[in-house]
Parts: structure tokens; sequence; C-alpha cells
């Protein structure tokens, strides 16, 4: 018997590059990634401004259902590819957030 809890699938991470778009035209299509329906479900998106490319990452069954998902949002991906997460657990040691000694 499958899995089929969404928490379970793997995770994709999809690569979109629009060369022709400036930083605003870019952000609204990146953000049709949170529009996806179905078996697959968006759990982020990084947008690198300036460079006019996006990052969304996904869980899902497989590469094919997250092209098919974005394909009907509008949002075609250049490359979906299977990815592992590395995340701090306690949130105080992430990159970014440690605390400093003020003494």
């Amino acid at each position: 018997m499958q899995n089929d809890d969404p928490a379970a699938r793997p995770l994709w991470l999809s690569e979109h590059y629009w060369p022709d778009l400036d930083d605003v035209a870019t952000l609204a299509l990146a953000s049709r990634a949170r529009a996806v329906r179905g078996p697959v479900r968006w759990l982020s998106t990084l947008l690198v401004p300036g460079q006019r490319t996006a990052f969304a990452l996904f869980a899902a069954r497989s590469a094919a259902e997250v092209e098919q998902a974005l394909r009907a949002t509008g949002a075609r991906a250049d490359r979906v590819e299977r990815v592992l997460r590395l995340a701090a657990t306690d949130p105080s040691r992430a990159v970014g957030t440690r605390k400093r000694d003020h003494s």
C-alpha cells in the first residue's frame, strides 16, 4: 500500500528563468507556483532579484506531476529536480539568526 500523505512525498525543486522579464514580472510569474493544485503541494518559492530567476519547492510523487501542475498555472519550469532538504532543528541556530553577545 502506497503512502499518499503529502508530507511523505519526495521533494522537488523547480527552476525558472525568464530572461526577457523585469523583477516585477518575474515575481508575478514566480507567485503562480502557489496556485498548483491536485496531488502537488507547494512549499515555498525563492526569487533571485536582478537575475530573472526563481526556484520553487514542492512535495509530489514525481517531477512529471510538478511540471504538469506548473504548466496549468502558466509558470512552466525550465527544470525540475528531486532534492533533499537539510534544515536547522533549532531555529536559533539557523544562519542569520545567531544571537550576539552584547556584553
